[in-house]
């Protein structure tokens, strides 16, 4: 069986140190044999792997919710977030505060620095990919990227690059909503750079991932019949994505069915 303690070595020796911020994407099907009797307690090893691998940082999953373009009200205590069994247990762990984005909302368990503090938890984002969120502080303190048992298509943090690229295949879009806050109930307007849902183009970051492993900014490793992992960090996507687009503006794109793997649409 694979253990808690696994995990945390595993991710350390993709060079996560203990006082980093850590931001995960995980898909739980190579993780069949993570020590556990139960689904609850699976998850709860798969957590204290990853709380351990940054025990004097600050360990994020993303909660993101769709519920907020549908006309739902947005509540960060309640609100479910639909990507997964792990960032939903996660959400609900005691320590753990979530963001106030009410669409790409994330998990936090740790400090933050004090100039993003109310950014993140007293003042909805209204720019969904953009620098106010969560993605711009992944940016801004360049947190460590892991990808747990999942390609690099699925790095939501790429979109953020395409927005910064400002690529041609998606296009700004208005969401009214509301959302629960510290302040109360508020109303307000969220701008997201969508993709034109009328094509066939999706986006395809792995083509990004392996110009990063090329470049040595990412590493990967797998763990015996467990998750296959890969580690990057904030900057060297947006460097590396920016750079490509300039290149390529379609360089992220892929023509056909969306992958299923894709955390953003």
């Amino acid at each position: 069986m694979i253990t808690a303690e696994q995990i945390t070595a595993a991710i350390r020796a993709l060079g996560v140190q203990p006082d980093d911020t850590l931001f995960v994407q995980a898909e739980l099907r190579s993780s069949l044999r993570v020590e556990g009797r139960g689904r609850e307690d699976k998850l709860a090893t798969i957590v204290a792997g990853l709380r351990g691998a940054v025990p004097d940082g600050t360990l994020i999953l993303p909660a993101f919710t769709y519920s907020f373009c549908r006309g739902e009200v947005f509540d960060p205590e309640t609100t479910e977030c639909h990507i997964g069994p792990l960032p939903e247990y996660f959400r609900t762990l005691p320590g753990v505060r979530r963001t106030l984005d009410p669409i790409f909302s994330a998990s936090v368990l740790g400090p933050v620095p004090a100039e993003w503090h109310g950014r993140l938890f007293e003042q909805p984002s209204t720019d969904a990919l953009g620098d106010t969120g969560i993605f711009g502080f992944l940016r801004d303190v360049n947190a460590k990227l892991l990808l747990y048992g999942v390609v690099f298509n699925a790095c939501s943090f790429a979109h953020h690059v395409e927005q910064l690229g400002e690529v041609p295949y998606r296009y700004w879009k208005e969401f009214p909503g509301t959302a629960r806050t510290p302040a109360g109930e508020r109303s307000f307007t969220v701008r997201y750079f969508v993709r034109d849902l009328d094509t066939d183009t999706v986006s395809n970051f792995n083509p990004l991932g392996e110009a990063l492993v090329e470049a040595g900014l990412a590493r990967e490793a797998t763990i015996p019949k467990g998750p296959n992992m890969i580690v990057t960090d904030a900057r060297s996507v947006v460097d590396v994505g920016l750079e490509k687009l300039a290149e390529h503006p379609e360089y992220f794109l892929r023509r056909g069915h969306p992958d299923p793997e894709l955390a953003v649409r």
